[in-house]
């Protein structure tokens, strides 16, 4: 039988996050030190091209 899975919540992603966090906080580090909208143009160029 067959039984579909809910999408995760946000509460479900906090909650992943805050078990991840101590074990490696090289990710939360990482995050504070790239400027990740640099990539946005190039992400939504992506995103636009599989649409098609």
């Amino acid at each position: 039988m067959f039984i579909p899975m809910s999408h995760p919540s946000f509460f479900d992603c906090e909650y992943q996050l805050d078990k991840i966090n101590p074990i490696n906080d090289f990710l939360c580090r990482l995050d504070e030190l790239m400027g990740w909208s640099v990539f946005l143009d190039l992400l939504n160029q992506v995103r636009s091209s599989e649409k098609k």
